[in-house]
This record gives C-alpha cells, sequence and structure tokens, in this order.
C-alpha cells in the first residue's frame, strides 16, 4: 500500500500521515510543515481504491494473479508542494471564511525518500485495476469528512452524545 489517506485517519501523533495532519493544521488555524523544499513527492492513494483493489484480488479467478503481490497506488505522483495547496484549495472552497495559513518549510530529514512512484502495470494487467479515485477526488471527501467530523476540543457529554447520534441508526433494527 502506497500513501494511504481518506476519512478518519488521526491526524496526531508520532506516525500520523501528512493528510490528516496538515487538514487538522489548517482547520485549527496551525502552520502546516514541509521537510525540505516540497518537490518531494508521493503516490498518495485514497482508500477506497485499496478497497477495491483487495476485492479484485479476492475474487479473482485469474490463475495468473495468485500468490502474487500487488502495488496498491494510483501510479502518479503528487509533490508535497502540489498536496498542500490542493488541500488548502479545497478547504478554502468549503469553509472561505477560515483564514488559512501558508505552509513552513523546515530543513529536509536525512535519509528521506525524494520520490516515490508505484508500479500499479502487474495489478491493471492481471487484476483489471485502475484507480477509481484521483487524488483531489479522494482529498475532497476526505476534507468533507474532516469538516463534519465533532469537534475534538467538545465537552466529553458533547462528543459522546454525537456519537449516540452516529450510532443511533444502527440500534433502530
Amino acid at each position: 500500500y502506497f500513501n494511504v489517506f481518506g476519512p478518519r485517519q488521526l491526524p496526531d501523533g508520532p506516525y500520523a500521515a501528512v493528510i490528516p495532519k496538515w487538514i487538522n493544521n489548517l482547520l485549527e488555524g496551525e502552520t502546516a510543515q514541509i521537510f525540505g523544499d516540497g518537490t518531494m513527492s508521493r503516490d498518495f492513494c485514497y482508500v477506497k481504491n485499496v478497497i477495491q483493489m483487495n476485492l479484485l484480488a479476492a475474487l479473482t479467478t485469474n490463475g495468473l494473479a495468485f500468490d502474487r503481490v500487488f502495488n496498491t497506488a494510483c501510479g502518479k505522483t503528487t509533490s508535497l508542494n502540489e498536496l498542500f495547496h490542493q488541500i488548502k484549495s479545497i478547504i478554502h472552497s468549503q469553509r472561505p471564511d477560515l483564514k488559512l495559513s501558508e505552509v513552513a518549510y523546515l530543513p529536509a530529514r536525512k535519509g528521506e525518500i525524494l520520490h516515490s512512484l508505484a508500479n500499479i502495470s502487474d495489478a491493471a494487467s492481471l487484476l483489471n485495476y485502475q484507480p477509481l479515485y484521483e487524488v483531489p477526488q479522494g482529498l475532497s471527501e476526505t476534507i468533507e469528512w474532516y469538516l463534519k467530523r465533532p469537534k475534538r476540543d467538545a465537552a466529553p457529554s458533547q462528543k459522546a452524545e454525537a456519537v449516540g447520534q452516529a450510532g443511533a441508526k444502527r440500534l433502530d433494527v
């Protein structure tokens, strides 16, 4: 799996992925950080592409695909600068009232991989995998979820009420 992102990813903690971290930074009025000049790139993959790939692999009848490992990604790169500007643009379009900060550039981290791109040709040819979601569409859905989620700093009773309301549909059986 290459740089998977989507709703419900935790934005904090030592292993938090960059996308939820930056979304949270911008929504909270904090400055997002890029280590290096932002030209390094990754193959970001929306979680719904991962689900699609897992289903294709699990249900294939193509014997040539059995006992194989496949890269799960989009097969395209996005620089960190591009990613930050896409996130900022989507948040601005959905919440024009927010004052969004610029990114802060910090020294590059030693040993950082500059570019990462998955080869998805085997998945395409043996499983008929073609990612259904490009990065901007996945970012839009992810940001929409973050905008709708209960505030993390809400009082515990408000959080419990919000969770209870969200789960109420499951209890009405």
